[in-house]
């Protein structure tokens, strides 16, 4: 496991310019956005739009601050992120829009 620092967090642009996020913590070390057994990264969302499938991944969010946001699921299911520090889970591969 390799731990960054704050300001040697991994910036990596999202593909659709919705958001940026910054990698934290992940296995095996220097993996990016694919390879990992696990990675724990704070996204910030500029904008609407497609979240990036990670097919055969559990994904946990969790609000750390701002107003929140809606999250709509492929499936016809949706939730709300509005309350800080409480972990959502999701499975990776299913298509999601956040507003």
């Amino acid at each position: 496991m390799k731990l960054y620092g704050a300001k040697n967090y991994r910036r990596m642009p999202w593909k659709n310019g919705g958001g940026t996020t910054y990698q934290i913590a992940v296995d095996p070390p220097g993996a990016g956005t694919t390879g990992f057994r696990w990675r724990i990264s704070r996204a910030v969302i500029e904008k609407d739009g497609p979240f990036s499938a990670f097919p055969n991944v559990s994904r946990w969010i969790t609000l750390i601050s701002g107003p929140g946001f809606t999250m709509d699921f492929a499936d016809g299911t949706s939730f709300e992120v509005t309350k800080p520090f409480i972990a959502y889970w999701f499975d990776g591969g299913l298509g999601v829009t956040c507003r």
